[in-house]
């Protein structure tokens, strides 16, 4: 009988070599230990240890990370002359980060777990478990914090370096969230200060988002009773015209791409890319100018 893996295994280092179905590495993947289990190599118990451990390993990690940048921010608003621009600066790096990687951001918004485990801390290796918890001990450069967070990702040594960017959006939703309460805090009014995820949420007030569902409906846009887009008809291109053009006809403030994605899921049912975004082409009728 071949041998039946550990914790303390796990924590030596001694499972990374164990191949997949298709013969590849392993590596720290704790998803893939279920092949272990299924061949009696690792009992249940002992893959819910590790993931456990993983788990803990990546809450300490988004816990440091996004403390370290409300230190930084402290410091860096008192050597700044202009803090609205500070923040408003900070809030455009952040919106940009998710855009560039948005499938990521709503896998850690809407996350899918796997056996009571995000995605992004089923890859936390044993040295970095030991490192954190057991020795407490951080280092800055393990939490991933850099200038360029989220275009480049340090590389920390394992294979699945890359999936680092998934802690880098956990921290920063919790960072916006932080930054939208500086903005009230400090009494700096700005438009849109909380992402719109729904065209309710989007619309001035509720005539507004009346009269847009009445409209949608009425010229077969949408299904009248799920308000899911008719996509066998109407192209995603020409949601998104229409989406750009609410501002126009006084609907809604200014929407973001990132606003306009979630609108497009959350309300009307449908998965919309940057690129459907920036191909956006309406088609007639236009949507009327809201009148009261």
């Amino acid at each position: 009988m071949d041998k039946e893996y550990t914790f303390d295994d796990w924590l030596n280092g001694n499972i990374i070599r164990e191949r997949d179905y298709d013969n590849s590495v392993i590596y720290n993947d704790s998803e893939k230990y279920l092949k272990l289990v299924s061949e009696g190599k690792m009992t249940y118990d002992t893959l819910s240890q590790i993931q456990d451990a993983q788990s803990k390993t990546f809450r300490m990690v988004i816990s440091h990370s996004f403390d370290y940048l409300k230190q930084k921010h402290n410091r860096l608003v008192k050597q700044t002359p202009d803090v609205r621009m500070k923040i408003e600066s900070d809030i455009k790096h952040i919106e940009n980060v998710f855009l560039k990687n948005q499938e990521v951001y709503n896998e850690v918004i809407y996350p899918v777990m796997h056996r009571q485990i995000k995605k992004g801390a089923k890859f936390i290796t044993y040295e970095q478990y030991r490192k954190a918890v057991i020795n407490n001990k951080p280092d800055i450069a393990f939490f991933v914090v850099t200038n360029e967070i989220g275009s480049k990702v340090i590389n920390l040594g394992h294979p699945f370096s890359h999936e680092w960017i998934y802690c880098i959006i956990e921290v920063y939703v919790l960072w916006l969230i932080f930054l939208e309460n500086e903005v009230k805090r400090i009494g700096i009014k700005k438009d849109n200060s909380v992402i719109i995820d729904s065209l309710g949420k989007a619309c001035k007030g509720s005539n507004e988002y009346d009269a847009l569902k009445k409209w949608f409906t009425e010229n077969q846009f949408c299904d009248p009773d799920s308000f899911t887009w008719n996509d066998k008809k109407f192209t995603r291109s020409c949601l998104a015209g229409y989406l750009k053009d609410l501002k126009k006809k006084g609907y809604t403030n200014k929407l973001t791409q990132l606003e306009m994605i979630a609108i497009a899921k959350n309300s009307f049912n449908t998965e919309m890319k940057i690129d459907t975004i920036k191909r956006a082409k309406k088609l007639p009728p236009e949507i009327p100018y809201f009148k009261m």
